[in-house]
């Protein structure tokens, strides 16, 4: 690292969402050459002392990376009319520039800072125009300031901009009164990092502001673990082992805590549940909406029910069994419902028919579900247009800044007369809130989903608590249809689920099993398998696509992070004609398949019809289209249609998914799924992980290890248990 002193004189390309900068600068001794780095606020005529080192770009040459950098007072007139000219300050341009220049000189931008009013003599600024200058001008300085301060704490540039925008002004003088404020204001900002500058600026390791940012970060953990609360005693004990603080501050730090709302306690007979508020909040709406929309009662002639589902067996060509049409009726006569059964049991089928009998009803339907990808396959299974619930919803990516907005909500409901949610088991607590908060008064919500999937990945066990309640209409399918029962998927799936071991017949079955005992070996024969094998016999399915590789854990040889980059090597090798980049320990290529690995509300997309929105989530899956790699973004297709602008600073959010955790896969449906099976966490071996996986294939599953593991994991009946409070809950609601 080293550091250099020099001017601005042109900025070639600048990123509004992070502000990298790509600039032409001069220094005395080295003349003009490029610096690239995140600068917000840097303009023509700046005079920056920037610390980073020389890079060799693929493309453009030589240039130097800027990590961090201060800026140095503009002196001469020359660098402030150069400055003021260049427009970075809003209303002014070149001839404005020159006038205040004539009228101030080299004081010009103390006038600017001090004195503003004294603009609005030259003619052409008004009072206000000369506030409204003022205002930016000082705006610009406050970033500038937090970056210099951020520096100083190794806090990447990017996050000036966001800490400015929640702070304002006070920003730095906030920071340093409690930093921890950060991780819990500003996304991306981790409690490590906010300890590390607390501990910096002298802040005692038992101070309160520390132990209360512990006690939210161990409870974010929980959240992060799909837990809704903590035992006050498991969370006490927790904080004291993180923090290395005693019992009593704790204690303390919770009873301030309480009163301040930065946290909810519930109790539940002897036992005390503490709650961050949103998570309370949510468990909380979600039994009183449910409860209130039981109550709405629908009146159905029996006869005239009868004839309408008769009519649309005719239009379907088919004749509905028994449990089918216990569903479609329930549909009909309640204002809620729970759908729930495995695969080959006819929940899409079932879905349909509803579709049908409503609008033969003229009742306006609108369809949803948790994830982009079962989204577009409820689109296709019921040739009727389906949307995430986040679309649905109407989410705000433009005023989010990292926070839940949507437009509809209880004070501008969905006008949907029948909401129809598919992969209910998906949906957390916090997304359920908001859907049931958009539900208008006399509407009807048909919730479909697999009790028997494992959990969502954010917080909450919904279904399952909603199924646990009993007071919540519902039918369970468990008929498997004769056209289910020849694939060896459905069959062994509903096996799995009974805790009996699946059927094996051979390779020419849909369902198949190599056993390769030695990690090495099978970690070979899924590589053959992906590259030639299953691409020659699965004809017309693009192995990028359609082979999927689901393995029960991240880490190690048959673990998602090696297989990712085995795969990437063979089937995405190095190339001179593809770009690449290492980011975060691994490598992104022009052409790879990537996933997003959590939720971000604020990126925008634009669709191939010009069509824009925005929001990205935990789960959607890319291909990386293009690498800008002088303006520093990738160009990713997101859902096979959404074209992303995708800053480099933001790569820590994606991975390689060629081979991805099955917890990951839900809502997703392959041709092929390829499942390794070694040993792993005692928690990761359960049916419900297996029966998952199994699902997620459409035409062929192929196992590939130990064959005890396959009966470890079919014997092991333990669920992942997740502390919630929504059952009890609901149970309440439904008895006041």
């Amino acid at each position: 690292m080293e550091t250099i002193s020099f001017r601005i004189e042109y900025i070639i390309w600048q990123n509004e969402a992070n502000s990298y900068t790509i600039c032409e600068v001069s220094n005395q001794e080295l003349g003009d050459f490029v610096a690239v780095g995140y600068l917000p606020f840097v303009n023509v005529g700046d005079k920056l002392s920037a610390t980073g080192s020389w890079e060799i770009h693929i493309e453009h040459g030589e240039q130097f990376k800027i990590e961090s950098y201060k800026k140095a007072k503009m002196e001469l007139e020359e660098d402030i009319f150069l400055f003021l000219s260049s427009g970075a300050i809003k209303g002014i341009g070149e001839s404005t520039a020159k006038k205040i220049m004539d009228a101030f000189g080299k004081d010009s931008l103390s006038v600017i800072r001090e004195n503003p009013l004294k603009l609005a003599k030259i003619k052409g600024i008004s009072e206000k125009k000369a506030i409204e200058i003022h205002d930016d001008y000082i705006r610009q300085q406050g970033i500038s300031d937090i970056v210099i301060f951020f520096n100083k704490y190794d806090i990447s540039a990017s996050y000036a901009y966001k800490v400015y925008k929640e702070y304002g002004d006070e920003a730095i003088e906030k920071i340093k009164e409690n930093p921890y404020i950060l991780c819990r204001d500003i996304e991306g900002v981790g409690f490590k990092t906010a300890d590390k500058i607390a501990s910096k600026i002298g802040m005692y390791h038992n101070c309160r502001q520390r132990i209360s940012a512990g006690v939210e970060y161990v409870l974010s953990v929980g959240v992060s673990n799909g837990h809704t609360f903590m035992p006050k005693d498991i969370l006490i004990l927790q904080v004291m082992e993180f923090l290395g603080v005693d019992e009593c501050q704790v204690q303390d730090a919770l009873v301030e805590m309480t009163v301040s709302g930065d946290v909810r306690l519930n109790k539940e007979g002897e036992n005390i549940n503490i709650y961050l508020p949103a998570y309370y909040i949510a468990e909380n709406g979600v039994a009183a909406y449910l409860s209130h929309m039981s109550e709405e009662k629908f009146k159905v002639k029996q006869n005239e029910l009868f004839e309408d589902i008769a009519q649309v067996e005719k239009e379907m060509k088919m004749d509905f069994a028994p449990m089918q049409k216990e569903a479609i009726e329930k549909a009909v006569r309640n204002s809620l419902l729970i759908i729930t059964g495995g695969p080959g049991t006819g929940k899409t089928t079932i879905i349909r028919a509803i579709i049908a009998l409503m609008k033969r009803k003229k009742l306006k339907v609108a369809l949803g579900a948790p994830t982009g990808r079962a989204a577009k396959r409820m689109t296709q299974l019921c040739n009727m247009d389906a949307k995430t619930i986040h679309r649905l919803l109407e989410m705000d990516a433009s005023s989010m800044e990292g926070k839940w907005v949507f437009q509809r909500n209880d004070t501008n409901p969905l006008s949907a007369d029948v909401i129809i949610i598919d992969e209910m088991s998906m949906v957390d607590i916090l997304l359920m809130y908001h859907l049931l908060k958009a539900v208008k008064k006399g509407a009807r919500l048909i919730m479909v989903g697999d009790a028997d999937q494992l959990p969502s990945v954010g917080a909450g066990q919904v279904l399952k608590d909603m199924l646990q309640s009993n007071v919540i209409k519902s039918v369970r399918l468990n008929e498997i249809f004769r056209q289910a029962e020849q694939s060896m998927i459905v069959v062994n799936a509903h096996k799995i689920n009974k805790g009996q071991m699946p059927e094996i017949i051979g390779r020419h079955s849909d369902f198949f099993m190599l056993t390769r005992p030695n990690v090495k070996q099978g970690v070979e024969e899924i590589l053959q398998l992906c590259t030639k094998r299953l691409p020659e016999y699965l004809r017309g399915s693009d192995p990028l696509t359609e082979i999927q590789i689901l393995s029960p854990v991240k880490r190690g040889e048959a673990g998602v992070e090696e297989l990712n980059k085995l795969l990437q090597s063979k089937i995405n090798p190095p190339s001179k004609e593809k770009r690449e980049i290492t980011r975060f320990f691994y490598t992104i290529r022009e052409g790879d398949k990537i996933m997003q690995t959590r939720n971000n509300y604020e990126i925008d997309w634009e669709r191939n019809d010009g069509s824009k929105g925005g929001g990205i989530y935990n789960g959607d899956i890319g291909f990386v289209e293009k690498l800008h790699m002088q303006e520093g973004y990738a160009d990713i297709i997101f859902d096979g249609e959404k074209l992303v602008k995708y800053p480099f600073d933001l790569l820590k959010d994606i991975e390689l998914a060629y081979a991805m955790t099955v917890h990951k896969s839900q809502g997703s449906e392959f041709d092929a799924v390829i499942l390794p099976l070694y040993p792993m966490h005692s928690m990761l071996q359960s049916k419900h992980l297996l029966y998952t996986a199994v699902t997620r294939a459409k035409k062929l599953v192929v196992l590939v290890g130990r064959q005890d593991i396959l009966y470890n994991m079919v014997n092991n009946q333990r669920e992942d248990e997740r502390r919630s409070g929504l059952s009890s809950r609901i149970e309440k609601a439904f008895r006041i």
